[in-house]
């Protein structure tokens, strides 16, 4: 300080690079002069990125661990702003049955009381690869998680007996991150034909289902869902998918032992050939791609891997709109096998855009199974490199 003016730079974060998730079971006791020294190589690695659509919210994260020895013994939580990346280190013990559950909910605020919610139920044993979690990247749809660990979950876009049970959890591009609807009915129209019939719905049990003929068919069911919690996500504020597939009585066996058939109950019940699209879209943290330059992208088409009837996707093709979808253009697609394609886009300057990009898919398999879905403001364009 005595040769002159000394600059200080300060550079902070709002929440930790690291954290430790840490498990440890004691079926017959602790002994004596018990010590355990926590090893990072034998520690499960997970690269979580906690995406928002808007810059200083809060997640609020439970971790639940259950195991058949000690149900639901353990809940460890944390709060920090979003969006962010960090590196989980996780221990898991082999007590039989065990298995971890994460709830996240993203909120506006500190104080906040609307939220968005997504959970999952999964496994992270030592020894494993490292792997990545994307949490809360656009866009978040309505659907069928395709892996659900733990307890019995009630199956959603399947037929049970003469029922169609509509999608009833909401996913984002994790194939294991939901949320369970309930009624699946909030912020949401749906209506289902076979050819120009509309067959009505009922809410009798509760839910949402349509009564299906005895008969083979092949059924519309149209879906409209509007975006919830707004002041947390503004992002996929509509999404219009259309499912064109067939259908016939399930028989038995066909459905896992660890899915409920929830207007029965016992079946028989089977997942709908209904074609997802799985949207692997590469942005940022706050889910943003950079305008004014060609972008690539990843759509996977598939229907749930338990369905009947599917067949392999045979065409997908993309229309992009940057106007509010008042005006599309089409995109270049390049399958890559399984249902995966690639997809290139040119994305306008900034200054020529409403800010985002729309979607608008159109995908078939071989059975003659279809879907179309747009999502309005998919993600949002960025002068950011």
């Amino acid at each position: 300080l005595g040769h002159g003016p000394v600059s200080v730079s300060l550079r902070g974060r709002l929440g930790p690079s690291l954290v430790y998730q840490l498990r440890y079971d004691h079926l017959g006791g602790i002994t004596a002069g018990y010590t355990n020294v926590v090893d990072d190589r034998k520690l499960a690695v997970v690269h979580s990125r906690y995406h928002s659509d808007r810059p200083r919210l809060v997640d609020r994260e439970a971790w639940h661990s259950h195991s058949v020895a000690f149900p639901g013994s353990a809940v460890s939580t944390r709060a920090f702003w979003v969006p962010t990346a960090v590196t989980e280190l996780v221990a898991e013990p082999t007590t039989p049955g065990f298995f971890w559950e994460r709830w996240v909910f993203q909120t506006a605020g500190p104080t906040a009381g609307s939220s968005t919610f997504l959970e999952e139920r999964t496994h992270y044993p030592p020894g494993a690869p490292a792997r990545s979690e994307l949490w809360f990247d656009s866009p978040i749809l309505t659907g069928m998680p395709e892996s659900l660990t733990g307890d019995a979950v009630f199956c959603s876009m399947c037929r049970d007996n003469d029922w169609l049970v509509p999608p009833q959890y909401e996913v984002d591009t994790n194939s294991e991150h939901n949320f369970f609807l309930f009624n699946s009915g909030a912020g949401a129209t749906m209506h289902l034909f076979q050819g120009d019939t509309e067959i009505p719905v009922t809410n009798a049990f509760g839910f949402p289902a349509f009564p299906l003929p005895p008969d083979p068919g092949v059924f519309r069911l149209d879906l409209h869902t509007q975006q919830r919690a707004t002041d947390v996500r503004t992002l996929a504020s509509t999404v219009d998918t259309s499912w064109t597939f067939h259908s016939q009585r399930p028989a038995a066996g066909q459905m896992s032992a660890q899915y409920i058939c929830r207007v029965s109950r016992t079946g028989p019940c089977a997942f709908a050939p209904m074609i997802q699209l799985h949207y692997r879209l590469g942005l940022d943290l706050l889910n943003r791609a950079p305008a004014d330059r060609p972008y690539l992208f990843e759509i996977q088409a598939g229907p749930h891997s338990g369905a009947t009837g599917a067949a392999g996707i045979t065409d997908l093709s993309v229309s992009t709109s940057t106007d509010g979808n008042s005006t599309w253009r089409p995109a270049l697609t390049l399958p890559l096998g399984n249902g995966r394609f690639a997809v290139l886009v040119l994305h306008p300057r900034l200054s020529q855009t409403d800010g985002f990009v729309s979607l608008r898919v159109q995908a078939a398999d071989a059975a003659g199974n279809r879907v179309v879905q747009t999502v309005t403001h998919a993600y949002a364009l960025t002068d950011h490199k």
